[in-house]
């Protein structure tokens, strides 16, 4: 589609809605007498930042924000804030969990959660959403768990059955028929892609270790992880800390084990710049002209009207290119923005509670239409546009990671992107193997 055409076509969606807004106009409340009057309104954002995607990711939500306060904020004109805290820690969950309350104490402004792993996303689903009717969404947790757990709680990244399968389906087709797993102990996570491997994969994966860091016995499980040859080592671990020390054993092994011939089968958490610092010459190359280690993390299509719209974007306002699931934190963005707007507009908020309640129990609806008037909007149409369409209508919003349909059990489905890790002259770098979806 030419530009040309591009924006006669964004500038007809826009003369539609605004049309219907007129029409309509007799139902808007009267704004001045909603009792809720603040300076801003914020989202907490709940991220390990100790971890070298955490910042990539904050600054993908606060991107979206800066593009809805730019073009005049939410409804009566409040601008979008960030009240950020860190899950960094060895127990995510409680630690999440922590900083949500502590939001929530200090923060009178706040309407909802952003937050990250399954690791800490238990935790908030748990402990906030489900006991206080506050919302929170997340851009990368994918345990089964929190599917369906409660309706103020969803997740913009596929469930771990997905990845499991996808990296499944290619040991099989490369020929492997025994896969021995190590695991980072008491991570969901790394656990749950475990187990779904294992589901999928069939006999011949059952062998399972755990690993912590600091392990008195770690030589001794490693020994026993790869005493009887495996085809393939799968690493199913999250923290640096922990597959750090694991490819540093693992090297230090290598001189009395041969690995030459051995696949890594990476989960998606190992998908880090992190991951370059570790000792992972053991890992790279090729056997037999495949390559020696493989994974998969959902990513949306790179070639989409939105991604290239946020690409643009994120290049020119923080100098950062893509990286995993920066896409959907950016998304996360404008559904608070949505959400928010359709619960000030709609009908009167009498607390900062209330606000809350509403905001969470609109994020499904705003990318799952019911029915109604239905507009379909996208970030590049720009937020006079998407504002205009979410105070007079049911939406289906895509965005950036594709079409953000969240079902009933608050999960999505949406493609990946099947990695290798190779090396360089410059260095250690993730390449593209293929593009999954799971929808065909």
């Amino acid at each position: 589609m030419s530009m040309k055409l591009f924006r006669f076509l964004t500038a007809f969606v826009f003369l539609f809605i605004l049309f219907v807004w007129i029409s309509f106009s007799g139902c808007h409340k009267d704004s001045s007498s909603d009792p809720v009057e603040l300076d801003s309104i914020s989202v907490g954002v709940i991220l390990p930042m100790n971890n070298a995607n955490a910042p990539l990711l904050l600054n993908s939500i606060e991107l979206a924000f800066k593009e809805v306060n730019d073009a005049g904020g939410v409804e009566r004109g409040y601008p979008l804030r960030i009240e950020l805290r860190s899950s960094e820690g060895y127990n995510r969950e409680v630690i999440a969990t922590d900083m949500a309350l502590e939001i929530i104490e200090t923060t009178d402004n706040f309407v909802g959660f952003a937050t990250c792993y399954s690791s800490s996303s238990i935790g908030i689903a748990n402990n906030i959403c489900k006991k206080l009717s506050i919302g929170a969404t997340s851009g990368c947790a994918s345990n089964n768990i929190l599917s369906g757990l409660t309706d103020y709680f969803q997740s913009l990244c596929p469930l771990d059955k997905y990845e499991a399968e996808i990296i499944s389906n290619m040991a099989h087709d490369l020929g492997i028929n025994k896969v021995a797993i190590a695991m980072q102990t008491e991570e969901p996570y790394c656990q749950n892609i475990s187990e779904e491997f294992q589901y999928h994969f069939g006999n011949g994966s059952e062998l399972k270790i755990e690993f912590s860091k600091n392990d008195q016995l770690y030589d001794n499980k490693l020994e026993e992880l790869i005493q009887n040859a495996p085809d393939a080592i799968m690493v199913s671990m999250l923290d640096y800390d922990n597959y750090s020390e694991f490819f540093e054993k693992l090297n230090q092994m290598n001189s009395k084990i041969d690995l030459s011939n051995t696949y890594f089968i990476l989960c998606s958490g190992l998908y880090s710049a992190d991951l370059f610092n570790s000792q992972i010459n053991h890992l790279l190359g090729d056997i037999n002209g495949n390559p020696k280690n493989f994974g998969a993390i959902s990513f949306p299509d790179p070639n989409s009207t939105e991604f290239k719209y946020f690409k643009s974007n994120l290049l020119e306002t923080f100098n950062q290119e893509v990286g995993v699931y920066n896409s959907q934190y950016y998304d996360i963005g404008y559904l608070y923005a949505l959400a928010i707007e359709q619960a000030l507009f709609r009908s009167t908020v009498d607390n900062i509670e209330d606000l809350r309640s509403r905001v969470g129990a609109y994020i499904r609806g705003i990318s799952r239409p019911d029915g109604g008037i239905e507009f379909k909007i996208s970030p590049s149409m720009g937020w006079e546009t998407m504002k205009l369409a979410a105070i007079k209508g049911s939406l289906n919003y895509s965005g950036a990671s594709g079409n953000c349909n969240i079902d009933s059990e608050g999960n999505v489905t949406t493609s990946y992107k099947v990695f290798t890790l190779k090396d360089s002259s410059s260095g250690p770098f993730f390449e593209a193997i293929e593009f999954v979806d799971p929808n065909n």
